[in-house]
């Protein structure tokens, strides 16, 4: 029994070694393809670095913002389509635009060099000439700032919408009592107060220049359009109410306005508020959609952005 044993023995061993020399072997190549599989992502990327940084150089490189005193200004403010209220901020931002502003011949082709400081904003030279303002003017603007329409009406509890549009008078300047007549003016207040109710106080008349920084504006003509008449007619006589008004706009022109008792009476009172102190106002600033006037009376500022 013992050579038996022997022998069992034996064979056993025998088997366990070779075993063992597999699992050694089977290591031994998953560790050598390992290294390979290693050195051959290394010479892909030596490969490939070079290549990417080759059409790196030649992709154009993403556009830097420029922080200017005008995107700060209008950053403070909550919208930029309809009046913000007034804040001590946000007069003293607005001061520090026109005061650091850059004056430019052409706003639109502003080319930055040394002389010309990033972070100031351009404004164009001579902005109350009709020769400077007419290259950017024409369309339609909409008050985005204006201290003393927002602090009269909180005091009232109610609000204004303003906007205006310049058309010019095809290209030509008129000459009309010694006044420079350059086009035509449109300005459209919405408001809504809680006794009054809700409308528009429209009027019109011509835009030109006095100097090289003063516009002058002349309006002679006014009327409204009351909204609030559409609500409290409603019940009874919606449907010829709704053929008289569209969309809830304002009559685009006197001419639009019924006739009536109503439309003479606004446009006469209009023509005597008329005077000359609200119809000179110094530009302080202008570029091609933003534009700043001093209503020198009331010693504030109006801030005007275009739309169209």
């Amino acid at each position: 029994m013992a050579p038996s044993c022997r022998k069992s023995g034996g064979t056993s061993c025998t088997r366990r070694s070779s075993m063992q020399c597999l699992a050694t072997n089977a290591s031994q190549s998953q560790s050598r393809m390992v290294k390979m599989i290693i050195a051959l992502i290394v010479l892909l990327n030596n490969m490939i670095s070079p290549s990417l940084a080759f059409f790196a150089a030649f992709q154009p490189k993403p556009k830097a913002v420029t922080v200017t005193d005008k995107l700060i200004f209008l950053e403070s403010l909550d919208q930029l389509n309809t009046l913000n209220p007034a804040s001590q901020q946000r007069t003293s931002l607005l001061n520090t635009m026109i005061q650091q502003k850059t004056i430019v011949d052409d706003v639109k082709n502003v080319k930055v060099n040394d002389d010309i400081d990033v972070t100031s904003s351009t404004s164009l030279k001579n902005p109350g000439d009709a020769d400077s303002f007419s290259k950017v003017a024409q369309g339609t603007w909409k008050v985005i700032y204006a201290p003393h329409m927002t602090t009269i009406s909180s005091l009232f509890n109610g609000s204004f919408d303003v906007s205006y549009s310049l058309d010019y008078l095809d290209d030509k300047q008129i000459l009309r009592d010694d006044k420079r007549i350059c086009g035509i003016i449109t300005s459209h207040a919405k408001y809504e107060f809680p006794i009054i109710g809700t409308g528009y106080l429209s009027v019109s008349g011509t835009f030109g220049s006095l100097d090289d920084q003063v516009c002058r504006v002349d309006f002679d003509k006014a009327w409204v359009k009351p909204l609030s008449l559409g609500r409290m007619m409603a019940v009874t006589d919606k449907a010829k109410y709704q053929e008289k008004i569209e969309n809830e706009k304002p009559f685009a022109s006197l001419e639009q306005v019924p006739d009536g008792f109503v439309k003479d009476i606004v446009n006469e009172i209009g023509k005597y508020l008329f005077i000359e102190s609200f119809a000179l106002f110094p530009v302080s600033f202008l570029d091609e959609n933003l534009i700043v006037f001093d209503f020198e009376l009331l010693g504030t500022r109006i801030c005007a952005k275009k739309i169209d």
